[in-house]
């Protein structure tokens, strides 16, 4: 029973951390690239050489210091779903593995 409690958890918190987390954070990107295209700003490939520039960015447009903002909060609980749903499945695997004989 608690294998079924624990699936539907991961199932939801996968759900939901693919449905709005991932098309906030999506529109949030594409939001604040369109700011740095009109500062001249997210042509880099990887990590930025010029973090100067893009903290200057944050610090003068509230707009960007906004999304950016938001970005890390939409981030952050996208990377806590992930994590929920890698402690689901580890938990998951437990009660296999300790049930094994029992199968």
């Amino acid at each position: 029973m608690n294998q079924i409690f624990i699936f539907f958890v991961c199932v939801t918190v996968a759900a939901v951390n693919a449905q709005w987390f991932g098309q906030m954070t999506s529109e949030i990107m594409a939001d604040m690239h369109l700011i740095e295209q009109g500062c001249g700003l997210g042509h880099d490939i990887g990590l930025s050489s010029n973090q100067e520039a893009y903290a200057k960015l944050s610090e003068t447009d509230p707009k960007y210091k906004k999304l950016a903002s938001k970005l890390t909060l939409y981030h952050s609980l996208s990377s806590l779903c992930n994590l929920c749903c890698i402690l689901c499945n580890g938990t998951s695997l437990y009660y296999l593995a300790a049930n094994m004989s029992t199968l």
